[in-house]
């Protein structure tokens, strides 16, 4: 900006020849430059926002403003500034967890480019870590972006700014202690500004890059927490995989343990070396009974139950008889390579891959071992009444319900009313137009919904509650009056999943919406 400055009175001095402007400015040259960083800075300082919404991209920007921070020193105005942009633009209930997250990391990359001090970095990011702090969800999610598998990803770069970390830190103690010998560095030390100076650089040695990971971990001020919920999460990812590949997962153990010491990871090291252990004994047992058909249809993950988050079993569930056959059959060939070890299924962390035929309609499906065997007894037997299929599969009736669900969306399996029996369930005969272009996917994420709509029932009457009193309300005033009058338990739920909740009321007939609002279903 100095050569563009110069080189622009330059050109004004070629267009004034003859006359007495150019030497009447020239003495003023350091002011007018300082009105024009003043000016520019201004101008970035108001569309600070969007440029760390583009960075890296806009890193241009970000060395135009630290130039003229350098100048003007006009850090305060900045903070002011910044901080009431991510009050009005990302510190709201609409924003998604993840993207205040993204906002958060592109936030500590741009400002440490901005200054070097850190100081500018500290004042504006505080808002954002308590505004995390208040989410229950934001650990889950950072853990969710860590180990995700998109290449492109947030996670991705948090991954890697976790490698650049560790990575930098073995150098920098490396270079301080090549320098702890000299005493030229000792006599040339200086203190730290007190102020945001980022031309200063007092502290030859000092770290000059931020620890992204290590200010995300931070938001909760211990790494229990966060290693708590990792390890329950990489058993999710492990139990869902289709096979046996976990080199993403074991890099991503390996930098944490550099990052948190081996201890800490003990239980994941070996939740990975069971998948390792199950993959060659399948292959083994596959190798030796290559002409036993069954070999073909299993695969197993053998767990040591002490290290793995499992959820409770279900005991009283019972698979079909020639499946259980084929498990027996796999439990003692184990015993006999593994001796004294023996199995011990559990039957709900399983998935099953499956076709089902309706008519001339073919369907592969993914599910879990409850689904299959829902379905399964239909094969033999097309018509089943609620509490007779519970107590076939050994399950309650409830469950059943909410299992059953998921066939009856797809239409592989029909509701009927009949007398003595609230519901009973057909084996459909052809599949409708609605069903066959019904997501056929894992139905992992619709689990996880109704998981979650369960969670939120106990808010039902409060919500009718409000609109039997108020008619009509938006979705986020009802978000923030259960949060200020919902007291015990605290409403620590997001808007998404108000949202979701609330789409299931009016599925079930109980809301209406319009436009934006909701309101009572009025009585017929």
């Amino acid at each position: 900006m100095q050569e563009w400055f110069r080189w622009s009175l330059f050109k004004l001095g070629e267009l004034s020849t003859g006359c007495t402007l150019l030497p009447t400015i020239l003495p003023h040259e350091v002011k007018l430059s300082f009105l024009l960083y003043e000016a520019l800075g201004a101008l970035h300082t108001q569309q600070l926002f969007d440029i760390i919404v583009d960075y890296p991209e806009s890193i241009t920007a970000v060395e135009d403003l630290k130039k003229c921070l350098v100048t003007t020193n006009c850090c305060t105005p900045l903070v002011i500034s910044f901080r009431k942009a991510l009050q009005e633009r990302l510190l709201h209930p609409a924003a998604a967890t993840s993207d205040v997250i993204h906002q958060y990391t592109c936030t500590i990359k741009a400002l440490s480019q901005l200054d070097a001090t850190g100081l500018i970095l500290g004042a504006v990011t505080q808002p954002i870590k308590t505004y995390l702090r208040g989410r229950r969800d934001t650990i889950r999610c950072i853990i969710s972006l860590l180990t995700e598998n998109s290449s492109d990803s947030v996670g991705s770069s948090i991954l890697h700014d976790l490698e650049h970390s560790i990575q930098h830190k073995r150098d920098s103690c490396e270079e301080i202690g090549h320098c702890l010998l000299d005493a030229h560095v000792w006599d040339a030390w200086e203190p730290e500004a007190l102020e945001a100076q980022p031309h200063v650089h007092s502290e030859k040695y000092r770290v000059g890059t931020q620890d992204i990971f290590g200010m995300l971990i931070s938001i909760y001020g211990t790494k229990e927490l966060f290693l708590s919920e990792y390890r329950a999460i990489l058993s999710e990812k492990l139990l869902g995989k289709k096979d046996y590949d976990t080199e993403r997962e074991v890099r991503t153990v390996e930098l944490l343990k550099l990052r948190f010491g081996d201890s800490s990871l003990h239980s994941c090291e070996v939740m990975l070396k069971d998948f390792a252990d199950s993959r060659r004994f399948n292959h083994n047992l596959h190798t030796s009974l290559r002409n036993r058909l069954w070999t073909e249809q299993i695969d197993t993950a053998v767990l040591s139950h002490l290290y793995w988050p499992l959820q409770a079993e279900i005991t009283e569930m019972r698979i079909p008889n020639s499946i259980q056959v084929i498990l027996d059959e796999y439990a003692r060939h184990f015993n006999q390579q593994k001796a004294p070890r023996k199995l011990r299924w559990h039957l709900p962390a399983g998935q099953v891959q499956l076709e089902v035929c309706i008519g001339n309609h073919r369907q592969e499906y993914t599910v879990s071992t409850i689904h299959a065997t829902i379905v399964y007894y239909f094969q033999h037997q097309e018509r089943w009444s609620g509490s007779q299929l519970a107590v076939q599969c050994g399950i309650p009736l409830q469950l059943l319900q909410t299992k059953i669900s998921f066939w009856v969306k797809r239409g592989v399996i029909r509701e009927e009313s009949a007398e003595g029996e609230l519901i009973q369930y057909v084996r459909s005969k052809s599949v409708p137009l609605t069903a066959m272009n019904f997501p056929q996917d894992d139905d992992s994420c619709e689990l996880a919904q109704q998981d979650k709509n369960c969670d939120m029932q106990m808010y039902e009457q409060y919500v009718l509650g409000m609109l039997t009193n108020l008619e009509s309300l938006p979705l986020e005033r009802i978000h923030n009056m259960l949060k200020m009058f919902v007291a015990d338990p605290p409403y620590d739920k997001t808007q998404e999943a108000l949202k979701s909740f609330l789409s299931k009321l009016v599925a079930d007939g109980k809301l209406l919406k319009e436009g934006g609002s909701y309101r009572k279903q009025s009585a017929p």
